[in-house]
């Protein structure tokens, strides 16, 4: 360790160009490697939320639920669904086969 400092001491330019090297070289694979921030995912599952301002659960239920509710029923990949209708809020949980739902 000791003649590690002195080596430091008697040649800082040496000591200088090594640290930049491993710096660049650093550098170099950080900008190298491959970076997803939204990778490709196939998920069985779609999550519709509907806001109906000022509707009570009963209208959400009534205005609201049967039409989606009927769309998501004419889907042939659909496995099974699940709504919950709260103070203006529908919230629609769709099962689907796997990879078979498209945008």
């Amino acid at each position: 360790m000791i003649r590690l400092t002195k080596l430091a001491l008697r040649r800082p330019v040496t000591i200088i160009l090594c640290l930049i090297t491993i710096a660049y070289f650093g550098l170099q694979s950080v900008m190298g490697m491959k970076l997803e921030l939204t990778p490709e995912m196939e998920m069985p599952m779609l999550i519709i939320a509907t806001v109906y301002p000022g509707a009570s659960p009963e209208d959400v239920t009534d205005l609201v639920t049967k039409k989606e509710e009927d769309a998501i029923t004419s889907l042939d990949s659909v496995v099974k669904y699940l709504y919950k209708s709260v103070l203006f809020l529908l919230s629609l949980y769709v099962s689907t086969l796997q990879g078979q739902y498209q945008n």
